[in-house]
């Protein structure tokens, strides 16, 4: 049914070492939303492996709570993900289309030629 306790425990230890030496995922706000799209794939790719890599050291099955687990973060993280770069793209479109409804042109042109 469940993984063994030992199993659980090495795994979360072998993650939690794995974890630590990731770098943090970081991005600045001028950055475009392709940079931070690569940044956050390349991001998932190596929780993924981790994630993987602990499961098969520790010698755990890809079933029960750790695998399902894993299968949950994976999927919340990648709509996150989804979301806040959703939001700095409509962020700056939100921004063009108050500068053109209060008739700013001369500003709304000069963000379009950035």
């Amino acid at each position: 049914m469940g993984q063994p306790i030992e199993c659980t425990n090495a795994y979360r230890d072998i993650l939690h070492s794995k974890l630590s030496t990731m770098h943090i995922l970081t991005c600045d706000a001028n950055d475009d939303s392709d940079a931070v799209q690569g940044l956050v794939d390349s991001y998932v790719v190596q929780l993924n492996d981790a994630m993987n890599d602990a499961v098969t050291e520790a010698g755990c099955k890809h079933a029960g709570a750790v695998y399902e687990t894993n299968k949950y973060i994976k999927k919340v993280f990648r709509r996150r993900t989804r979301q806040c770069i959703d939001r700095s793209v409509n962020n700056k479109y939100q921004k063009l289309n108050v500068m053109l409804k209060n008739r700013k042109l001369s500003a709304f042109w000069n963000v379009i030629k950035q």
